[in-house]
C-alpha cells in the first residue's frame, strides 16, 4: 500500500457549508442539511568539449631524457655484441609493447620483427575518449518504460462527484472573493505555470459524457471541469502522464455532484438497491471502450488497441450528511472497488482513491481502513493520495479545494505520480 502526499505546509481540515455564488453564474452550496448541491449554467470556452588527442608514447624519441648524452657515439663501436639492436641508431625503427610505454629499439640489421608490409598499430593515434560526449538524459523527457511502437492505448476510469468535475477557475474574472482562490489564467501572469498547460495535447484525449460539461473526446486542454470555465484533476495528471509514457493516454470521466457512495453510486456487492450512476458509469465506459474509440480516434490509436490502466475515485463529501453512510463508508468503498475490478474483468487493476476536502475525521479513518484491506486482498494494487494540506485553511462553504486552479492541477499532479508507481 503506498500513500502519496506533499511536504507543503497548511493548515486546517475541516470546512464548514455555506452557499457560494461564483461570478460565472455557477451556484454552489448546501441545503439545510449541509449537503451539497450546485447550479451550473452553460459557459463558454474559455558536451563537454574534449581534451585532444591522447599522445602516441611510439611517437616520442627513445631516451626519456631528452638532456642526457647519446648513450653511444654514432662513430664508436657497438657495445653489444654483432647483430644486438643498437639503443642508439636514430634510424632504428621502433616496437611498443602494448602494455608498456617504453620502447624498445631494434638495428635495422636484425631481423624484421613484424611484416613491413603489415600495418603498424601505433601509426594511427588512439582514440579519445574525451571525443565523444556522453549523452545528456535530460534530453529526452523521462519514459516509464522503453515502450515499442504500437504499445497499447491506456485507459483510466476517472468517477466521483463535483471535486472530479473540477472547479479550478480558468480566468481571472471566474474566481470571485474566496481565500486562496487564484485562476490559471493568474498562474500564467505569476510564471507559476509555463504556457504549453493551455496548449492542447497531442498525446492525451479526455472523454467527460457525463453530467454537464458532456464530450465524447477532445484533446487535453483547459475546460474539461464541471463547465468549460473550470478546470478539474485531469489536466495536471494528463501533463504528466503524456509527458512520461510512450502509449497515448485517454481519461474517461463519470462524475457528478453532489452524490453519495452510500446511495447514488452504491455498489452490488454492498446489497440493497444498486446506485443508479454505479451502473451508469459502468454502461458508459463499456460502450465508450467498446464501440466509441472505433469512430472518434485515428485509425494508428485504434490499431495499438486499449488497456485499462486504472481505476481514479475522488469522492465523500456528500456522505456526510446522510445517516449512517460514514459509518458505512469503509465497506461501501472495498464493494465499490472490488465490483469495478470484477464487472471490468480486471482483479489486478490498479486503483487510486484520491482525498477530497473532509470534515470528519471518521470518514478519513474509512477511506484508510478499506485501502488496507483492498491491499490486503490484491498486495500493491491500492494507492492512496492524500490530498488534506491542500485545503489550507477553514473557509466556510469552500469545499472545492479553495477553487484554486493551483491546487487542482497539484491533485492532478500527485495522482499521476500514483499512477506512476504502477507503471515503473
Amino acid at each position: 500500500m503506498s500513500w502519496i502526499s506533499s511536504s507543503r505546509s497548511t493548515l486546517g481540515r475541516a470546512i464548514a457549508m455555506v452557499f457560494i455564488l461564483v461570478p460565472t453564474g455557477t451556484f454552489i452550496g448546501c441545503d439545510d442539511d449541509g449537503q451539497e448541491t450546485q447550479s451550473i449554467p452553460d459557459m463558454g470556452p474559455a558536451a563537454a568539449d574534449g581534451m585532444g588527442p591522447i599522445p602516441n608514447p611510439g611517437d616520442a624519441a627513445a631516451d626519456p631524457d631528452a638532456s642526457a648524452p647519446a648513450p653511444a657515439d654514432a662513430e664508436s663501436p657497438a657495445p653489444a655484441e654483432a647483430g644486438a639492436p643498437n639503443p642508439g641508431d636514430a634510424s632504428s625503427p621502433s616496437v611498443m609493447d602494448a602494455a608498456s610505454t617504453v620502447p624498445v629499439p631494434v638495428d635495422a640489421s636484425s631481423p624484421a620483427p613484424m611484416d613491413a608490409s603489415a600495418p603498424n598499430p601505433m601509426d594511427a593515434a588512439l582514440p579519445n575518449p574525451m571525443d565523444a560526449v556522453p549523452p545528456n538524459p535530460m534530453d529526452a523527457a523521462p519514459a516509464v518504460d522503453a515502450a515499442a511502437p504500437g504499445e497499447p492505448v491506456r485507459l483510466f476510469l476517472m468517477a466521483g462527484q463535483s471535486n472530479m468535475e473540477g472547479y479550478g477557475p480558468i480566468a481571472a474574472a471566474d474566481v470571485g472573493d474566496w481565500a486562496f482562490s487564484i485562476s490559471l489564467e493568474t498562474l500564467l501572469e505569476l510564471g507559476e505555470e509555463a504556457p504549453r498547460i493551455q496548449e492542447p495535447r497531442d498525446d492525451v484525449w479526455v472523454a467527460f459524457p457525463h453530467g454537464d460539461n458532456r464530450r465524447e473526446a477532445g484533446l487535453l486542454a483547459p475546460g474539461f471541469g464541471a463547465n468549460p470555465s473550470f478546470i478539474g484533476p485531469e489536466l495536471g495528471m494528463g501533463e504528466v502522464l503524456g509527458t512520461v509514457s510512450e502509449a497515448p493516454i485517454i481519461m474517461y470521466k463519470a462524475a457528478h455532484g453532489g452524490t453519495t457512495l452510500g446511495a447514488d453510486w452504491r455498489p452490488p456487492s454492498a446489497g440493497g438497491e444498486t446506485g443508479p450512476l454505479f451502473q451508469e458509469m459502468i454502461d458508459g465506459f463499456r460502450a465508450y471502450r467498446d464501440d466509441t474509440l472505433a469512430t472518434v480516434f485515428p485509425e494508428e490509436i485504434q490499431a495499438r488497441g486499449v488497456e485499462l490502466a486504472g481505476f481514479v475515485w475522488l469522492q465523500g463529501w456528500n456522505d456526510q450528511f446522510e445517516d449512517g453512510f460514514v459509518a458505512q463508508y469503509e465497506d461501501n468503498l472495498v464493494h465499490l472497488i472490488t465490483d469495478v475490478r470484477a464487472v471490468l474483468e480486471r482483479p489486478d487493476l490498479p486503483v487510486i482513491i484520491v482525498e477530497g476536502p473532509t470534515l470528519q475525521e471518521e470518514l478519513r479513518a474509512a477511506r484508510r481502513a478499506a485501502i488496507a484491506r483492498l491491499d490486503g486482498q490484491q498486495p500493491g494494487r491500492t494507492v492512496f493520495v492524500e490530498t488534506e494540506d491542500l485545503v489550507e485553511e477553514e473557509i466556510p462553504g469552500n469545499f472545492h479545494f479553495h477553487f484554486s486552479a493551483r491546487n487542482y492541477l497539484e491533485v492532478g499532479r500527485r495522482t499521476a505520480e500514483a499512477i506512476l508507481e504502477f507503471l515503473r
